[in-house]
């Protein structure tokens, strides 16, 4: 199957709708409404923009009357963003009726009223945070308390490292946060309980088809038994499944046969992390490759924590499909509205989307930038995301360096800001591993 090069489509139509929707979201009128509505209404309990959002998406009809003064602003934000995408009022109303929907629509629109619509965009809170609890030095009660924080936060999204103790995904679900759980395996008799407390996505680790070869690197036996019978188990439950594997030089040349595992064991989404390993600037240009025309072709996401995979999918197209990769999930379009949206949402979102927090309760800009701390779990959570320098500069493309800084692609791409860190100790250098002078070789 050949590739083409991406041809836009109802561009002046798009870029029209975007352009109204930058300066209905850019007026500082706006602004300051949304900035102003973030202040806790005594009457109904909340802050007024999560009151006026409730009642815009049918949730409550008891409102105050000024924070009844603020749905009108809300309706034209959100349907004006809405509307470059073609989706209706009743479809977004419909979908955000989960809390942990509400949560990020909340932080999206705070997020506007702080800073407008810049590219990368920049939510209010991070979407979703992972929390690594093994060997955790917190009490059970200060973790307890520490969801409430990040529930407070506007955390809509929290993965919960290793085998924890059920009463925090449970806790977690209760406070209106999508709990999650990631890890090697798991004892299957806690499988029941973790679904019951209510889990709604678990990841793990797979890194070979081979039980032998897989529990060799983990070094623990039967592992690799356990890890595919969770799947199984998960699966029976209707928890939502992802799988992970570190992809380096031992076990490339298994990612197709595990993608058919995978697919066979009902596997929502395979996540490649690509950062940590050991392959080529060739090799992971072919394994981009395989994971575009998977996406395009088959029912099960891949996804890759490279922001590199951003750059390779704008270059090429499959049967008049795109695709947007992001950590979060790869989004096909045929509209060149949905191209605009990776420039806000696409690339390195490390300290901006997401951000990790480990059994110390110190804070990271993501899981694999463990050598960067920013801040502490008991520290200010509002303070540190709008003032903290470190994360203020991983946000700033025109603050990249070398070839990332010139880059047209920087926006979707931008290079991997950990390897930078690592290479250069710095985290504005350029990202050595760029596949820009190879990539058009998937153009032949």
């Amino acid at each position: 199957m050949s590739f083409t090069k991406n041809k836009d489509v109802d561009s002046e139509d798009i870029a029209n709708k975007v352009q109204t929707f930058e300066n209905i979201v850019g007026s500082s009128l706006i602004q300051r409404l949304i900035k102003a509505a973030t202040v806790k209404c005594k009457k109904c309990g909340k802050n007024r923009l999560e009151v006026a959002i409730d009642y815009y998406l049918g949730k409550r009809s008891d409102i105050c009357l000024k924070c009844r003064l603020l749905v009108p602003v809300i309706k034209t934000v959100v349907g004006n963003s809405i509307s470059i995408f073609g989706m209706s009022e009743k479809e977004l109303i419909d979908l955000m009726q989960d809390s942990y929907w509400t949560k990020g629509l909340v932080s999206v629109i705070k997020g506007l009223g702080e800073t407008g619509i810049e590219k990368p965009f920049v939510p209010a809170a991070p979407l979703q945070v992972q929390w690594d609890l093994t060997d955790s030095e917190l009490s059970f009660e200060q973790i307890h308390d520490e969801i409430d924080k990040l529930a407070d936060f506007g955390v809509a999204h929290i993965t919960f490292i290793g085998e924890v103790d059920s009463t925090f995904i449970k806790h977690a679900d209760d406070v209106g946060m999508y709990p999650c759980l990631t890890g090697n395996g798991f004892n299957l008799e806690k499988i029941d309980k973790y679904v019951d407390a209510g889990v709604k996505f678990v990841d793990i680790s797979l890194e070979s088809v081979n039980p032998k070869t897989h529990n060799e690197k983990l070094g623990i036996d039967n592992l690799w038994e356990n890890a595919v019978e969770s799947i199984k188990k998960y699966n029976e439950k209707d928890v939502y499944m992802e799988v992970s594997t570190e992809v380096t030089q031992d076990n490339l040349l298994e990612i197709p046969q595990i993608i058919e595992l995978l697919k066979q064991l009902g596997v929502g989404w395979y996540k490649l992390d690509v950062v940590n390993g050991d392959l080529t600037d060739n090799q992971r240009l072919e394994l981009f490759k395989l994971i575009y025309m998977e996406n395009i072709n088959g029912d099960m996401q891949i996804l890759t924590n490279d922001p590199q995979l951003g750059d390779v999918a704008s270059t090429i197209m499959c049967n008049g499909m795109n695709m947007i990769p992001t950590h979060f999930f790869n989004l096909d379009y045929d509209k060149q509205a949905m191209k605009e949206l990776g420039n806000y949402i696409g690339s390195c979102g490390a300290g901006r989307f997401y951000m990790a927090i480990d059994g110390k309760g110190d804070i990271y800009p993501c899981e694999y930038f463990r050598d960067l701390k920013i801040a502490n779990i008991r520290d200010d959570l509002d303070t540190m995301w709008l003032n903290n320098d470190i994360l203020l500069k991983l946000r700033n493309r025109s603050l990249l360096k070398g070839k990332c800084g010139c880059c047209e692609s920087k926006y979707i791409c931008g290079g991997c800001r950990k390897r930078a860190f690592v290479e250069n100790n710095d985290y504005l250098a350029e990202d050595k591993n760029c596949l820009k002078d190879i990539k058009e070789n998937l153009l032949d």
